[in-house]
């Protein structure tokens, strides 16, 4: 009987220990990797999606849907959603893609249309050299419609600090912007490529 009860306190301080370790490394990676836990904590609640407006976005394991009240206090956020990227505290900027509700004029009805107010946007832009940007076509193509984007870099003595790529899909009421480091612009297009 004695013996019995001492393998069943065993196993009990065993699984005790076992769950305080586990607790302790959990603490101890969100303190040093804060946002990569974020990120998969998201997965593990909400599985690889973000809803959109109806339509979903496919998120890699290190991207997750931030807080937009907490990104942006005081704005009126209530059809905006952020995707944010782990990375590492010291890249700045982050990697982040907004899509918030498109603004009065901003939803083209025809992919055609869509596409001539983006180039003349460009060219604008581009005609007035001494502003010190220059923006760049970008076409991505999603699952059910093609995206035409603005891709606006920002360096300084050759070095690309930062990327901006703002987007709009004919008859689609949102705006996709990612604005972060040059590093994950690719990321960003692959996932607005997987709009569905």
């Amino acid at each position: 009987m004695q013996n019995g009860k001492t393998r069943e306190f065993g196993t009990r301080s065993l699984i005790t220990s076992a769950l305080v370790g586990f607790a302790l490394v959990a603490c101890i990676s969100y303190w040093v990797f804060p946002r990569y836990v974020s990120a998969i904590a998201w997965h593990c609640f909400h599985g690889n999606y973000a809803v959109v407006g109806g339509s979903k976005i496919k998120l890699p394991i290190v991207w997750w849907v931030g807080d937009a009240a907490l990104l942006y206090p005081g704005l009126r956020i209530h059809d905006t959603v952020v995707l944010e990227r782990a990375c590492n505290p010291n890249i700045v900027p982050v990697a982040r893609i907004q899509v918030r509700a498109a603004l009065l004029g901003e939803v083209k009805k025809s992919d055609q249309e869509e596409f001539e107010s983006t180039k003349a946007s460009i060219a604008r832009t581009n005609s007035n050299a001494g502003s010190g940007t220059s923006e760049i076509f970008v076409t991505i193509k999603s699952q059910s419609s093609r995206m035409y984007c603005v891709r606006e870099d920002t360096s300084q003595f050759g070095i690309d600090l930062a990327t901006q790529l703002t987007c709009h899909v004919a008859n689609l009421p949102y705006s996709f912007h990612y604005s972060g480091n040059p590093t994950y612009e690719k990321e960003a297009e692959s996932i607005l490529s997987g709009l569905e």
